[in-house]
């Protein structure tokens, strides 16, 4: 349970500025669930011995035993005097920092999204170490997060592959749904894309690697809809990504048949979702959107930058369907090998048929530049071609509409003034 204490007292710290110049969220995730971040931050100075246990009296139980819910503002005093979980209002008196759901005994919490919140934990049946992912108590009552969680749940068993995080085991305690996957020690790509450029090499690898996931994905009828470098773990072992979190997956293979998200609702993150998606929140999911993001997410980890930069939304949307991606590499960067821009063109073009139409073929193309073959070999080579001609077609043909509007225009224009003129004359002679 030292993870969530860990998180608690981070949260703490920086939401009450107690320790300027330090940033205890970044200084948790290093020291990682087995060091008492309190004990740490009274050696260094940042906080007093009398501070820390302040603050330990405040957190009280880090977690309700009875939903798993994470238990912040339940203060020390609060939770010995009888005080309810404000989740699932179960009585927290004598609850202590430990917590059983089913046949998993909780150890830490590993991270949390909007419905979800993922911990590591052991199965007490197998003593397997497991990243195990409860539906956010306060979402049950939703109808909404729980069809989206129950289908997660459906979607991602029926995947295998390398490199998708695996699912374990589904079900759920006392009307509690879970997915149990394999824990994964190692940082998200975000993380590793903060620290600037990776090499070339490593990036190709990684985006060879989620693109056979990809397409392993859309051959079952799953399309993820919110890949991007936070939702690819990197293996602190061998360096290999997984793709995590299929929360707002979608499916197309027919056997899922209810519609969750909201219309005119966009699914996503900014600067990972494609511009069809943008235009049209509520057309048909497709592979496409993938193929775009995955573009998206090797242009960050070459470039150094987000292929979309903005400070906002709508000023990240209005570059990604506009297409405005900026091709120069940082200055002091090495050139992008022209192949690989060709790879990423492709994935990031506009509109999506002069995009890749399977992932498969990406991984062609990888294997192409890895093989040190000419970029007229590439299938990319051809789709850019091929898409360049089709807009130098619509340009042309828009233009000549143009004219032709413009001259249809003047034409109406002469035709009344000559009908005002003759007007004129008649009246003036009667």
């Amino acid at each position: 349970m030292l993870a969530i204490w860990n998180h608690w007292l981070a949260d703490a710290v920086s939401r009450h500025r107690l320790a300027p110049g330090v940033d205890p969220r970044e200084l948790a995730a290093q020291l990682g669930p087995r060091v008492d971040l309190g004990t740490v931050l009274v050696m260094q100075g940042v906080l007093g011995a009398s501070q820390l246990e302040t603050l330990r009296r405040q957190a009280g139980p880090t977690q309700c035993s009875h939903c798993a819910a994470f238990l912040v503002g339940v203060s020390g005093s609060e939770a010995g005097g009888g005080a309810a979980c404000p989740a699932c209002g179960a009585n927290l008196d004598g609850e202590g920092p430990s917590a059983r759901f089913g046949h998993y005994e909780i150890f830490g919490l590993l991270g949390r999204g909007g419905a979800g919140m993922v911990y590591r934990a052991r199965n007490t049946k197998t003593g397997a170490d497991v990243a195990l992912k409860v539906i956010r108590p306060e979402r049950k009552a939703s109808p909404t997060s729980l069809k989206r969680f129950l289908r997660e749940s459906s979607l991602t068993s029926r995947l295998n592959h390398p490199a998708i995080v695996r699912v374990l085991e589904t079900g759920d305690v006392d009307g509690t749904p879970f997915i149990a996957m394999e824990l994964v020690e190692g940082e998200t790509l975000s993380h590793l894309y903060k620290q600037g450029p990776l090499d070339p090499d490593r990036v190709l690898a990684i985006g060879w690697a989620i693109a056979e996931a990809m397409d392993h994905a859309h051959g079952l009828g799953v399309v993820h809809r919110d890949l991007k470098p936070a939702n690819i773990l990197i293996e602190r072992e061998n360096g290999h990504p997984k793709v995590l979190d299929f929360g707002l997956a979608k499916d197309t293979s027919g056997l899922l048949t209810t519609a969750i998200t909201a219309d005119g609702v966009t699914v996503g993150t900014a600067g990972y979702i494609s511009p069809e998606r943008i235009a049209e929140p509520n057309a048909p999911a497709t592979p496409s959107s993938d193929i775009w993001a995955l573009g998206a997410l090797v242009y960050e980890g070459l470039y150094g930058r987000s292929a979309f930069p903005g400070r906002s939304f709508a000023e990240v949307a209005d570059r990604v369907v506009a297409g405005k991606i900026d091709w120069k590499p940082p200055a002091g960067s090495p050139q992008v090998d022209a192949r690989v821009k060709l790879i990423l063109e492709s994935c990031l073009a506009v509109e999506p048929e002069a995009r890749y139409q399977r992932a498969g073929d990406i991984v062609g193309d990888f294997a192409s530049v890895i093989e040190q073959r000419g970029p007229e070999e590439l299938l990319a080579f051809r789709i850019v071609e091929d898409a360049r001609k089709i807009r130098a077609v619509k340009q042309v043909t828009t233009k000549r509409k143009s004219n032709v509007a413009v001259a249809a225009v003047a034409g109406v224009l002469v035709g009344l003034v000559i009908a005002a003129v003759v007007l004129f004359l008649v009246l003036r002679s009667g």
